[in-house]
């Protein structure tokens, strides 16, 4: 006769029953972390959802997830991606105040006088929001809403930086759906 589970007790810590229905013992007790474990691998699952990714994931998956990484650590997801560096998920440059450097290619666009609005920034594409010089841009990830502020560290360097910055009630978000 095949034994039937209850499911997962509500409270980390809480006991699961010891005995089958017909009165056979395997002892499993649930401790938090292996609680935490599991409803970590559960909320990375719904996200993957979320965003259309419906297969099982694979060891592959496991291992190259920064957001799993995240979850399993106790942060929470952010409430978007955040940006790419180098193909990689970007946490710093959302989570800690900066300057973070970064690496810049091509020439920062003007977006009112040039079809592109675009500039690689760490080999990801950035919206260039405003122009302010040949030193410095705001830019904007294009998953988020979120303004950075770039600024090369010195006249005619190729080491820049960039910054998360409060948005400037004069400058209109720039959407790069459809663009």
């Amino acid at each position: 006769m095949s034994a039937q589970f209850p499911l997962l007790p509500a409270s980390p810590g809480s006991r699961i029953p010891d005995t089958t229905e017909d009165g056979e013992t395997f002892g499993l007790e649930m401790r938090p972390k292996d609680i935490a474990f599991g409803l970590a691998i559960v909320k990375w699952i719904e996200i993957r959802r979320s965003v259309g990714i419906d297969h099982l994931p694979t060891a592959v998956d496991f291992a190259k997830s920064a957001l799993l990484l995240r979850l399993l650590s106790g942060k929470p997801p952010l409430p978007a991606p955040p940006p790419t560096s180098f193909g990689r998920p970007w946490y710093a440059v959302v989570e800690e105040k900066g300057p973070h450097p970064c690496v810049v290619r091509g020439i920062l666009p003007d977006p009112r006088s040039t079809p592109s609005k675009t500039v690689m920034i760490n080999d990801a594409h950035w919206t260039v929001v405003e122009r302010i010089d040949d030193e410095s841009a705001i830019v904007q990830w294009p998953r988020s809403n979120d303004l950075y502020r770039l600024i090369r560290r010195a006249p005619g360097d190729v080491d820049w930086t960039i910054q998360r910055t409060e948005p400037k009630p004069n400058i209109r978000i720039l959407s790069t759906v459809g663009d």
